[in-house]
């Protein structure tokens, strides 16, 4: 019981770990958020420690170190998912029907979930391997006045997803997940992304903008 409190702990004290932002030249502040929390990502993947802290499982373990063999300092490509959180809900729960209070205080939460949805798809272990690395921190930011999204993609098989939520007094909240899907981890393209949500996952009406990347 007191290595489970320990690593709770632990957790709840890398989670909120914010750093200096990584440039992606060209890119917008939020884009650059995200890459520095993916460093994040990286550094506990290659953290045997820390991973050891919530897994003693050979199989998670091993997806884990594959996870860290990969850099992820320039990525293939940076995509912008507006309403993310009301098309998750839409699509995952279309028969509940909430009150308009509750929706309102709950829906923010869905976008979040999207990741693990789709790590499911591969299994346990993929889920339980991701879930371990995921990672959030808080920042100021005047700008953001509605929750976003921004995935970005590379040719490993691996993805990342950020949500970006704004919180009173011009707070951001950022949480950042790690997506294994070679479908995902292809799409280069807006384009490739819809029809990713469309014939992965049957979503419509997705929002979708590239960031653009001066090389």
């Amino acid at each position: 019981m007191k290595k489970f409190v320990a690593a709770l702990f632990a957790l709840s004290m890398l989670v909120s770990l914010t750093g200096c932002v990584t440039k992606t030249t060209g890119a917008t502040p939020l884009a650059d958020k995200g890459l520095n929390l993916i460093n994040e990502v990286d550094k506990l993947a290659e953290c045997e420690e820390y991973i050891a802290l919530f897994s003693s499982s050979g199989e998670i373990t091993n997806v884990i170190k594959s996870i860290a063999e990969n850099d992820y300092d320039d990525p293939k490509a940076i995509f912008v998912i507006k309403d993310l959180d009301a098309i998750v809900f839409k699509n995952m729960m279309p028969e509940v029907k909430l009150p308009t209070d509750i929706e309102s205080m709950v829906k923010g939460r869905f976008a979040g979930a999207l990741p693990s949805q789709i790590n499911a798809m591969n299994g346990a272990i993929s889920l339980a391997a991701t879930s371990i690395l995921s990672h959030s921190g808080s920042f100021i930011y005047r700008e953001l006045t509605d929750p976003v999204a921004y995935l970005y993609t590379y040719d490993n098989g691996y993805s990342f997803m950020v949500t970006f939520t704004p919180r009173d007094e011009n707070i951001v909240n950022a949480s950042v997940s790690i997506v294994i899907n070679d479908g995902l981890s292809r799409c280069s393209t807006r384009e490739d992304v819809v029809s990713f949500f469309v014939e992965a996952l049957s979503f419509g009406d997705v929002s979708v903008s590239a960031v653009t990347k001066e090389k």
